[in-house]
């Protein structure tokens, strides 16, 4: 098209599907955060379609329009509507009754374009209603695209806060399972430690006690003492707990978090994350993805943010997917769902 400015052409190479793939990228991504943009290509549609009703786009550039735009079922009405009011107006002007619309010729730059009022003078009553309905259907589809362009900037808009929204929702989520992580991390290492520290002084047998005190004399005493780490081997091994942290709003059966329990660990202990204040007693519900019970507890009460579950024995939770579905307790004792956690069993 003739006369256009370099940013009016790259609109009409982009809506002719003429732009390089990377900078028709950069275009559509400018279009959908950019208002003004947004207008001016609406703008630049209006142009190319009436360019087209008046013949005055070359064969390439005709070529492509009609491969894009005609097969819209909304733009081949827009379409109809220009080349009716095209071929009425230049029909006027020759006081010829007015022929099928059809796409006409470009014309030449001499040759002036007959004014409204002239081919309304010229025309016979008949045109003239043809040109007052052609006049009012112009009037409504106008009418019509600016509601559309009004409506598709407010959603343009709303999706852009969605996506905002979505975002700071993200960075929040992922904020709170580093937190997540950090706390069973500390747990883990403290319940670590604890298994490694070595029993006290006063938890050693008086027998053994008696013999540190009194050191023995001769082979036969020596013989029968034995050293104290034989004697501390002997006793009964502490039970391993294996803590884990678990947050709700996973899907069932998705997997969700992993628990890495170890081989070692006799039983595992689970705190739930909750919304504080919610519920003043809950129930909690272990299954597997396919609705069969595992383990069951009641009066269940919260501390602040989290409900601490009994421990359960490890041979209960074997590798495998499980769902906790927590129940909260209304003030006419029935429950009611609260929340939900997906959870993985794998062991080390």
């Amino acid at each position: 098209m003739e006369g256009q400015t370099p940013d009016e052409a790259r609109l009409t190479s982009f809506l002719l599907g003429e732009l390089p793939e990377a900078e028709r990228d950069a275009l559509e991504e400018s279009l959908f955060l950019n208002d003004g943009a947004f207008e001016q290509a609406l703008a630049a549609e209006e142009e190319l379609l009436d360019a087209y009703a008046r013949g005055e786009l070359s064969t390439a550039e005709r070529e492509r329009f009609e491969a894009l735009f005609l097969s819209r079922p909304r733009v081949r009405e827009r379409v109809r509507f220009a080349l009716a009011l095209a071929a009425a107006s230049d029909t006027a002007a020759v006081g010829a009754s007015p022929p099928r619309p059809a796409p006409l010729p470009a014309r030449t730059p001499d040759a002036p374009r007959p004014s409204l009022l002239d081919a309304l003078r010229a025309c016979s009553a008949a045109l003239r209603y043809a040109l007052v309905a052609a006049a009012l259907v112009l009037s409504v589809g106008f009418v019509w695209l600016l509601f559309e362009r009004t409506r598709a900037g407010g959603e343009a808009r709303r999706l852009r806060e969605e996506s905002a929204s979505l975002r700071e929702r993200v960075r929040e989520l992922e904020q709170q399972s580093a937190a997540e992580r950090a706390r069973n991390e500390e747990l883990l290492a403290r319940l670590g430690g604890e298994r490694t520290q070595p029993a006290p002084e006063s938890a050693r047998p008086a027998e053994q006690a008696t013999r540190e005190a009194a050191p023995p004399t001769g082979e036969t005493a020596r013989a029968t003492a034995p050293p104290p780490r034989a004697e501390a081997s002997r006793q009964p091994p502490r039970p391993s707990v294996a803590a884990f942290v678990l947050t709700p709003g996973l899907v069932r059966g998705g997997g969700g978090q992993t628990l890495a329990v170890p081989g070692g660990a006799s039983s595992v202990a689970l705190r739930l994350n909750v919304e504080a204040g919610a519920y003043e007693s809950y129930r909690a519900v272990i299954e597997t993805p396919g609705g069969r019970e595992v383990w069951q507890a009641d009066a269940l009460a919260p501390r602040g943010e989290a409900v601490s579950l009994p421990a359960l024995p490890a041979r209960s939770l074997p590798p495998g997917d499980y769902v906790l579905l927590l129940q909260g307790k209304r003030p006419n004792g029935a429950y009611e769902g609260a929340a939900d956690y997906s959870f993985r069993v794998v062991r080390k």
